[in-house]
């Protein structure tokens, strides 16, 4: 899988240590330089370096967006599972975003405790689970592509 698949393609399927190694770890290092690109950008302009932060960041935003909903979803169907569970967790997380902005605190306390219980479910999922081993229908297995997904459903 070249780079350009494997961050911007949502078909086959994707191991934990290439989640991490190649998905999570860089994205850190790209959030970490973007917050103190921004923080440096804003203490330098003050209220002038919004519009640019806002310029820079939406475009990047969608990037970045799109990269972790196909890594992601890769990662779902080297579990067997469908790639559209990331639209559900996308959805709780908006959800619960609308929720916190409501006046009522328990609505704000409860749509909190269901994020950070979906947060923990998404993270265990794609991130500490192993995949299934050999291949499924969404691909031959990464960690050992010669198993072809042909013999098996022949």
């Amino acid at each position: 899988m070249t780079r350009n698949e494997f961050l911007f393609s949502g078909k086959g399927r994707t191991s934990r240590k290439d989640y991490w190694l190649k998905y999570v770890l860089p994205m850190l290092g790209v959030m970490l330089v973007v917050v103190l690109v921004g923080v440096a950008l804003y203490l330098a302009m003050e209220e002038a370096a919004i519009p640019i932060l806002a310029i820079i960041g939406i475009p990047l935003y969608i990037v970045v967006l799109w990269i972790g909903c196909a890594v992601s979803a890769r990662r779902f169907h080297d579990r067997g599972m469908s790639g559209w569970y990331v639209a559900l967790f996308i959805a709780i997380s908006i959800v619960c975003n609308v929720l916190a902005a409501l006046p009522n605190e328990m609505i704000v306390l409860i749509g909190s405790v269901v994020s950070l219980i979906a947060g923990i479910i998404q993270f265990v999922i794609l991130g500490c689970l192993p995949g299934q081993k050999g291949p499924n229908q969404y691909g031959d297995d990464p960690l050992n592509p010669s198993d072809s997904i042909a013999e098996t459903f022949e």
